[in-house]
């Protein structure tokens, strides 16, 4: 059962994600450079110093480079009919070929179900990926680029290798790179090639110890190439300090300080358990909070307060007491449901939103942002309300309306 997203509801979500990825842009160059928004008490210093997500080789990347090329940003409809954001992903996020999927599974599976004919096609999705990821490309338009993968180890490699294909580029893994005079080469079959855009979809810290060509040490090379504008590397490293749950609760604040406007799309309130105030106030209220550990990702360490036991909440209680940075909590949102044929009946089952935006360099430097229509609706099984994945969901085609 294909899911609608509605035109009107599409431009308020595509207005809304635009909005959010030039903010969380803006302060990622700003938390690797002069720190104003920490100077200016907007965000407190110890929320970035300590986010799990900041690293050295973030401020490595050449100030006027983009550092978020791909950005996921996962969403919900709560119980008032809204939409509401529910984290930012802007790492290494996945999705994108999984949508793509999806859509091809439905009309091979089911090609008697005709789509109206206002539903927005994915068939230019992987051109304006790549015209994105080139944007800004050391080379310019003779610039040649690559999808970094860490292998078949990675469970999204189905997805590396079908964008790969999808955007004409090939698919390597550090294994088959090597720099060399500062610049980065792919070597193999008696020949190598440069390397000037690397769209990287493997773990920083992966990357940062794995071997390339030479058998030596890639990334310390690397992020060196990539600090003298010889190779691009997308997305950046170092953008894990936007992105986690702790950041999270600082971005409607963000939007107002870099770009003087009012959010468009609303977030979850969150507190910050670091914060002793906050910290009482969620220890006394466990069991009807939601519980998150600030850099947990693909649903792991989470807790529902409603639906958890007593010894569950005394463990996690446990943990926030002795590690109070690393827990937020936050409202049970209402998550809307959608129809889903699950043995052999039709039944409601909780779905999210994971919808993408990529960025280039626009006009005078400054990015451009262009939101994908090949959102993703993730399906928690049936009776749950996770829909990662790594914890049993799914997901099912999503036709956006034009």
């Amino acid at each position: 059962m294909p899911r609608i997203i509605e035109a009107q509801d599409w431009t308020h979500l595509a207005s809304g994600l635009e909005q959010r990825i030039r903010a969380l842009e803006c302060f990622v160059r700003d938390v690797y450079g002069r720190r104003e928004i920490v100077r200016d008490r907007v965000v407190p210093a110890s929320v970035v110093e300590q986010a799990p997500g900041r690293t050295r080789s973030g401020a490595l990347v050449p100030p006027d480079a983009v550092r978020i090329a791909v950005g996921g940003i996962d969403l919900v409809r709560d119980d008032a009919d809204g939409w509401v954001v529910l984290e930012d992903n802007l790492r290494v996020p996945s999705g994108i070929g999984f949508s793509m999927m999806s859509r091809r599974l439905i009309r091979s599976v089911l090609p008697d179900l005709e789509s109206p004919s206002e539903v927005r096609h994915l068939d230019d999705v992987p051109d304006r990926l790549r015209t994105a990821l080139a944007a800004g490309d050391p080379d310019g338009p003779d610039g040649e680029a690559a999808l970094l993968t860490a292998g078949e180890v990675d469970p999204a490699f189905f997805e590396h290798r079908l964008l790969a294909e999808a955007m004409d580029v090939p698919l390597v893994t550090p294994a088959r790179l090597q720099v060399t005079d500062g610049a980065l080469f792919l070597v193999g079959g008696g020949r190598r090639r440069r390397i000037t855009t690397l769209y990287r979809r493997m773990d920083e810290n992966e990357l940062a110890t794995a071997r390339g060509a030479d058998h030596r040490p890639l990334g310390r090379a690397l992020w060196a190439a990539m600090a003298r504008g010889r190779v691009a590397l997308r997305n950046a490293p170092g953008n894990g300090v936007a992105d986690d749950k702790l950041v999270y609760a600082y971005v409607p604040e963000m939007i107002r300080y870099y770009l003087g406007e009012k959010p468009v799309l609303a977030s979850v309130p969150t507190l910050p358990c670091v914060d002793p105030a906050a910290r009482e106030q969620v220890l006394d209220r466990l069991d009807r909070l939601v519980l998150k550990p600030v850099d947990g990702y693909g649903g792991a360490g989470i807790v529902i307060g409603p639906h958890a036991g007593r010894a569950e909440l005394d463990r996690v209680a446990a943990a926030i007491r002795d590690t109070p940075a690393g827990w937020v909590a936050q409202d049970l949102v209402g998550i809307s449901t959608h129809p889903t044929f699950t043995d052999g009946a039709l039944q409601p089952q909780a779905v999210d939103l994971r919808v993408f935006a990529v960025q280039s360099t626009g006009a005078g430097g400054v990015p451009e942002v262009d939101v994908l229509p090949a959102a993703l609706s993730r399906v928690a099984p049936p009776g749950g309300m996770i829909v990662n994945s790594s914890r049993g969901g799914g997901a099912k085609d999503t036709w956006v309306l034009a």
